[in-house]
């Protein structure tokens, strides 16, 4: 299909040629001359992004056997601390037409160099031949001497990575991981199929791992493989292939006029569509990349697409290849010869169009053979080519997420011998049984987290106990002192409160916002705002009145953390609605009593979930209903559902609520997906807390913070995405607000409100807290055991909306079927579900598309675009699919048919009930 195009490009291409030869081999880049031969090298990849960070960072020179002296740096420790002598090595290889500065261009905390670094590792960086520091050779210049940019990859797997991973053993006396993007993985896979590195290099983690490239996506790359470019611009002698040379530009502006097609964005059209680049990273991404290469690498490059195998470069006649090779045809390399039993760590991206998923699919066929606990594979749909080094989200979802999972180190070098036999033994059975890699990853990091069933507490739950007994026994005086400020309220009696939400992000954006003190029956002082009308307009009689609840371990602050226009209390306030914003015991605004103080008194953290449902929750929904008149719309998030779902099935709020839309619901929870999360519930650790007598839970208090220290040391988990492994992989959060949550959140709970969740994780039922003793539950409650919350009591004609997300690792999409099942009796016109794919827990509340997602249907509900739209879509689509109600809970996509609250309650004056 590229005939004419491809005669348009090689007949411009010869035009052009024959004008500009003499620029192409003249405006090369300045050559980096060594002084001398020293190991260590001048500044470079050090002082242009790591030394600048407060990083240690040294330049090294490495010779390899043909007389390239290649730039290599190492960050030997973190920011704040010293290297130690036990700090595993770990060397950054990087691809085609970029360098080492690809692994640092990002902030500190989201460079993988430095997260390394700061995370115990002891990193070295390489730079391959041709790039900038790397642009020099014992006898050849770069500039005058073809035979310098006589390479292509091939090189680089028999000359440059041994050189350097030789280097690295030597100077650390240790074998090393590797992780290698793009090319970076290619040479690595190559070396490995041949025997070689083994003996230097432990595990290896490939990202957009690139071999078989017949199915690359890129326009540029097809046209430029199967119109021979390569080829063609090498037999005019251009060695030195300069992406930011003019002549290279001129070249491509050639190719532009010819095609018709639009290059402009080069770096979308090469890698695909990256989802997670910031301008200021990409910008600096441009002006420090992209790099030279050779020619004939580019060449070798063009071979491997059109003939759909990996093997060396075939010179392109039977003679040629059998004076290099032996044999008329160039050597393939059988990637199925890589030693089975090497950790290797696959990562790839939906959206890269060079490691397009078909060629991988074939890749991994190549690997079908391999120990099934040492091949690791992450798929992640929305990547492409450069989110994988530079983008904002790849800290969580591939440098941090489920690393006891995947092999990006070879995690299992860190499990004793005897538990390697069972994690062995387990990964055999599941595999028998026919599952996908995935479910077989996560069946070993239970098996060694201490899951519940056959070996739960064998190891490693002793070890975190033990641990955490050690830790307690130090630090209990730590743990009750060192407690958060407490905020008496100067009268505590008076309704209206002093500033806190609204001063600090409401008032600030030009929105009337008051401050309100409300008490509840068991005597604690919670703040809540209300944000009357939009602003530009007046209140108004009859603004329908919402109530925002938000989950555990925030506060109301989370509803407006983003900009007005994202975040969902203002959105409203603007759309016609008063709204009120609810701050839950214990949280920095609402850490008050009328007898209780919270840094001296255990009693005031003497309470779980069920006390929001008996006392705050009601207090809250009678003081907004007596100072509005009106019934009130409800919106949860996280624990702010669960509490209305429990108050709901008791025969609670519909007095003073007339509907509930409920942002990732939670209730049942056995099948969360978040390592802290199951850790915690299944090794017990919030009863052993709350039998030491800590009280209070403080996420952001120094003793927390070494409690989580003494058990990551006693488990080998690396928690500093501590937020993305609690709460999913969030698909649309932005680096600010993600700053400004980290800033003002978390907030603290109750240790015993955590064990009330453990429980409900273990026991896969919801139910009110287990005081643990048939006595003391009877006491309490009068029989032996806790009562179940029975959901499918909720009133049938109660108007429900439930909108959660797929990659949600708190309200899994299992334990969300689970609670539909309870509500299948309800009123089909009643009941609306939404299913967002690629949403996690915070895209809910601070995700910057929730409002186009989850929150923009409210104008047209108001002003009853598509009154009772939803209701007859629905009913009808239940008929043409001849399911039954208890079926029809599947997951809907269709935005247009969905309400965040009946449309037909939200018409004021109008009695519809």
């Amino acid at each position: 299909m590229y005939s004419k195009t491809f005669l348009k490009i090689i007949i411009a291409l010869l035009g052009f040629l024959s004008l500009h030869h003499q620029a192409f081999v003249s405006s090369r880049r300045l050559s980096l001359h060594p002084e001398d031969d020293d190991d260590v090298a001048p500044d470079g990849v050090c002082s242009a992004a790591v030394s600048v960070h407060g990083y240690k960072c040294q330049e090294y020179n490495v010779t390899t056997d043909d007389g390239y002296i290649l730039s290599v740096q190492n960050i030997p420790q973190g920011r704040a601390g010293s290297p130690g002598p036990n700090r595993p090595p770990v060397l950054l290889q990087h691809g085609v037409l970029v360098d080492g500065m690809t692994w640092v261009l990002n902030s500190p905390e989201q460079s993988l160099a430095m997260i390394l670094a700061d995370n115990g590792f002891d990193v070295w960086i390489s730079n391959i031949r041709g790039t900038q520091f790397s642009r020099r050779h014992l006898q050849l210049d770069p500039d005058d001497d073809d035979e310098f940019w006589d390479w292509t990859w091939d090189d680089l797997v028999i000359h440059d990575l041994p050189s350097v991973t030789a280097f690295v053993v030597n100077q650390t006396g240790q074998k090393m991981h590797y992780i290698g993007h793009s090319m970076g993985t290619l040479i690595a896979l190559a070396s490995l199929s041949e025997g070689n590195l083994t003996d230097k290099v432990r595990s290896a983690a490939l990202l957009s791992p690139i071999a078989y490239l017949s199915h690359m996506t890129t326009d540029i790359g097809n046209i430029g493989a199967k119109a021979f470019l390569g080829e063609i611009a090498h037999m005019f002698g251009l060695a030195e292939f300069d992406p930011q040379d003019q002549a290279a530009d001129d070249f491509v502006n050639v190719l532009r006029l010819a095609t018709g097609i639009d290059w402009n964005d080069l770096s979308s059209d090469l890698t695909g569509s990256n989802c997670c680049l910031n301008s200021s990273t990409a910008d600096f991404f441009l002006k420090n990349e992209l790099q030279s290469t050779s020619t004939k690498n580019l060449v070798h490059f063009s071979q491997t697409v059109r003939d759909g195998v990996v093997s060396k470069y075939d010179y392109g006649s039977d003679e040629s290849n059998s004076e290099h090779y032996g044999e008329s045809s160039p050597p393939v390399y059988d990637l199925s010869k890589i030693p089975h039993d090497f950790p290797l760590f696959l990562s790839y991206g939906g959206e890269d169009a060079l490691s397009d998923v078909k060629d991988v699919a074939t890749l991994l066929d190549a690997l079908k053979n391999h120990d099934v606990d040492k091949l690791h594979v992450q798929y992640i749909e929305d990547f492409a080519h450069l989110d994988f080094i530079i983008g904002i989200t790849a800290k969580d979802v591939v440098y941090n997420k489920d690393k006891d999972k995947i092999v990006i180190f070879e995690a299992r070098n860190l499990i004793p011998e005897d538990i390697s036999r069972i994690v062995r033994k387990r990964t055999s059975f599941l595999r028998r049984r026919g599952a996908s890699m995935e479910d077989v990853a996560r069946g070993v990091f239970f098996l060694v987290s201490g899951d519940s069933g056959l070996y739960q507490g064998i190891i490693w739950s002793f070890l975190k106990i033990i641990a955490l007994l050690g830790f307690l026994s130090l630090h209990h005086q730590a743990f009750v002192s060192s407690r958060r400020l407490s905020l008496h309220p100067a009268d505590g009696n008076d309704d209206v409160a002093p500033d806190g939400v609204c001063s600090a992000a409401v008032s600030v954006h030009g929105y009337k916002c008051q401050e309100y003190n409300v008490t509840t029956d068991d005597g604690y002082i919670l703040s809540v705002q209300n944000i009357p009308q939009g602003r530009a307009g007046s209140p108004g009689p009859n603004r329908p009145p919402v109530l925002l609840q938000h989950g555990i371990l925030v506060d109301g602050m989370t509803w407006v953390l983003n900009s007005p226009e994202q975040s969902l209390a203002m959105i409203l306030a603007d759309n016609g609605f008063d709204v009120w914003i609810s701050n839950i015991r214990g949280t920095r605004f609402s850490r008050r009593h009328l007898q209780l103080d919270p840094d001296d008194d255990d009693e005031f953290w003497d309470w779980t979930w069920d006390d929001l449902v008996i006392h705050d929750l009601p207090s809250v929904t009678a003081f907004v209903f007596n100072q509005t008149g009106q019934k009130i719309h409800y919106i949860g998030h996280s624990m702010g559902t669960l509490i209305a779902l429990a108050s709901l099935s008791e025969g609670n709020l519909t007095d003073k609520v007339r509907s509930a839309a409920l942002l990732s619901p939670i209730a049942y929870l056995s099948h969360m997906t978040t390592d802290i999360g199951n850790m915690g519930a299944k090794a017990f650790l919030g009863e052993i807390t709350d039998v030491f007598g800590l009280a209070e839970f403080d996420p952001k208090g120094q003793p927390v913070y070494d409690f989580v220290n003494v058990l990551r040391l006693a488990t080998g988990i690396d928690w500093n995405g501590l937020m993305s492994d609690l709460a999913g992989s969030n698909c649309c959060l932005n680096s600010s607000t993600s700053d400004f949550f980290l800033k003002n959140e978390l907030q603290s709970t109750s240790t015993k409100n955590l064990v009330h969740f453990s429980q409900t994780v273990r026991d896969g039922v919801v139910s009110k807290y287990d005081y643990g003793s048939d006595e003391s539950n009877s006491e309490h409650y009068g029989e032996s055991s806790p009562p179940d919350y029975d959901l499918s009591k909720i009133p049938h004609d109660f108007p429900l909306f439930l909108s959660y997300g797929g990659e949600d690792a708190l309200s899994d999409v299992k334990d969300v079927a689970t609670l539909l099942d309870d509500l299948k009796n309800h009123d089909v016109d009643k009941l609306h579900v939404q299913y967002i794919e690629d949403f996690a827990h915070l895209d809910f509340i601070i995700g910057i598309t929730a409002r186009d997602v989850v929150y923009n249907k409210f104008r047209a509900f108001c002003f009853g675009y598509i009154v009772g739209y939803f209701s007859l879509s629905f009913i009808i689509f239940l008929k043409h699919q001849n399911v039954t109600i208890s079926n029809a809970f599947l997951p809907i996509k269709d935005k247009d048919k969905i309400v965040i609250f009946d449309a037909r309650n939200l018409i004021v004056n109008v009695n519809v009930m």
